[in-house]
C-alpha cells in the first residue's frame, strides 16, 4: 500500500489521472472540432470576438487589463496604476504615495494571462526588482486581502434586457495546515495537487518552505 501511494504521488501519475493537468491542446481537442464547425458556418474563425465588443479582440488575445479597467466604475476594482516598461522606480513609488496605495501591492503585466508575471510585492526593494525584470508594460495594484474568491460567468445577448449566469467557480488558494513539526515543504508533499507546485515554489519561495507551522495553524502559500 505504501509503495502504491508513493507511485501515485509521482508527478507523472498525478498528471496522468487528473485531466486538469493535461496539455492544453489535448484537453481542448473536442472544442477545436466544434470551433472549426462553427467557424465554417459563420465564415470566420474568429466570430467569437464579437462576444465582448468593447474589449480588444473580444478579450480572446492581447487585450489590455488597463483598458478593461477603464470600462468599469472605479468602485468595483482595486486602485490600479499603469506604467510603461522601464519606468523609473521612484516614479512608481511616488505615484503609489499620491494615490495612497500602501504595501503589499500586486504587480502584473498589462497584457498577460494564466497568472504569468503576477507577483505580490512587500516593499520598495521588491518593486524595484519587479520593474527591472519586467520587459512589458505593467500594473501596480492595491492588494485585496479577502480569503475567498469566486468566478462568475455571465452573458447577455444584445436583444435582451437581462443576462444569464452560466457558471460559478469557487477558487481555493494553496493553503497548508501545520502539525507543529513539519516544514511547509513537507506539508505540501502530502497533497498530490500541491506536489506539482513544488518545483516552482522552490525557486520563488525557497526560504518560506523551511518554516514550521504550529499545530492547527493555516498558512496561505500562494
Amino acid at each position: 500500500m505504501f509503495m502504491l501511494r508513493k507511485i501515485l504521488h509521482q508527478p507523472f501519475f498525478i498528471k496522468l489521472f487528473h485531466w486538469e493537468y493535461w496539455p492544453f491542446h489535448i484537453v481542448y481537442a473536442p472544442v477545436y472540432l466544434y470551433w472549426i464547425w462553427l467557424g465554417a458556418k459563420a465564415r470566420s474563425f474568429f466570430f467569437f470576438n464579437t462576444s465582448n465588443p468593447t474589449i480588444k479582440n473580444g478579450g480572446f488575445l492581447l487585450e489590455s487589463k488597463k483598458e478593461i479597467y477603464d470600462l468599469m466604475p472605479k468602485e468595483y476594482y482595486p486602485a490600479t496604476l499603469f506604467f510603461k516598461a522601464g519606468t523609473n522606480t521612484e516614479i512608481v513609488l511616488n505615484e503609489m504615495t499620491d494615490d495612497l496605495i500602501s504595501f503589499p501591492v500586486i504587480g502584473k503585466p498589462d497584457i498577460g494571462g494564466k497568472g504569468r508575471g503576477v507577483k505580490k510585492l512587500h516593499n520598495s526593494k521588491e518593486v524595484a526588482e519587479y520593474i527591472s525584470n519586467s520587459k512589458v508594460d505593467f500594473l501596480i495594484q492595491e492588494f485585496v486581502p479577502y480569503e475567498n474568491e469566486t468566478g462568475i460567468f455571465y452573458y447577455r445577448f444584445p436583444n435582451e434586457l437581462n443576462g444569464h449566469i452560466s457558471g460559478i467557480v469557487d477558487k481555493e488558494f494553496l493553503t497548508v495546515k501545520g502539525d507543529g513539526s513539519s516544514t511547509i515543504e513537507k506539508l505540501l508533499q502530502k497533497e498530490k495537487r500541491f506536489i506539482l507546485q513544488l518545483a516552482t515554489l522552490r525557486k520563488t519561495n525557497k526560504e518560506e518552505l523551511k518554516k514550521i507551522l504550529t499545530a492547527g495553524e493555516k498558512y496561505v502559500v500562494v
